[in-house]
This record gives structure tokens, sequence and C-alpha cells, in this order.
């Protein structure tokens, strides 16, 4: 079982990012950070890197979820989505499989949750 859920996608890095965005808005997620990586290391380690951007994201819906299952499976979120640019028009995203994140959790609820989750993302990715 793979860890992510990935996608090459031939369009430019600020147009994939904001389909991205209008995407999980679109099935209700929020987007809890954004980490410019590029920008990042650029300024504290002066290297020059393609753009690769961090998106943390999760729903109200399922926070609550989670939440009143297990509060400490908390420090499984929020879920994790990279892009990184390949080349100029040519970028990779890359989300993280909730079925695997979750997947040493004993409680059916939440695997079933993982896997609609695992639905909705595998969709987005198709969508982009």
């Amino acid at each position: 079982m793979s860890i992510y859920l990935t996608r090459s996608i031939n369009n430019s890095f600020d147009i994939i990012l904001s389909k991205l965005k209008e995407a999980l808005h679109a099935e209700d997620y929020l987007i809890a950070t954004e980490i410019n990586v590029q920008g990042a290391l650029k300024n504290k380690l002066n290297v020059d890197l393609p753009q690769i951007q961090i998106i943390g994201t999760n729903t109200p819906k399922v926070g609550y979820q989670i939440f009143t299952s297990d509060p400490k499976l908390g420090v499984l979120l929020p879920f994790s989505i990279v892009l990184h640019e390949l080349n100029d028009n040519h970028v990779e995203v890359t989300m993280i499989d909730p079925v695997w994140l979750f997947s040493s959790v004993d409680n059916i609820a939440i695997t079933t949750l993982a896997a609609k989750i695992k639905l909705t993302f595998k969709g987005i990715l198709e969508n982009l």
C-alpha cells in the first residue's frame, strides 16, 4: 500500500494551485496551513529549488468525527498535500493516502471515514 496518491499535471504551478484550492473548498475542505517550501529554504539556506508548496487541509465534519472518536488522532491532521514543480508547465500533486494514514487505528468508523476521504482525494486529483 502506498502512503500517497499522486498525479503529474501539465499546467502552470499557479493554475494548479488555484484549481486545487477551489476543488478542496468545493468538498468543504479548509486550508489549515500553507508552506512555501521554495521561499522558506531560499530565505533560511540560500538555496534555489523549484516551486514546492505544502498544504494542510481538513473539513470541520471530518475533524469532529476524528476528535470525538479519539482526540489523540488529531496528531494525524491536517491531511498533507504537496505541489512540486517538475519544470515549466509540469507539476506533481501528491496527497497523503488517508487509508494508509489511519491503517493502524482499530476503529471501524475511522477506517470507513478514511476510505471516503480517499475517494474524495482521488476525485480531486483526477479533476485537476
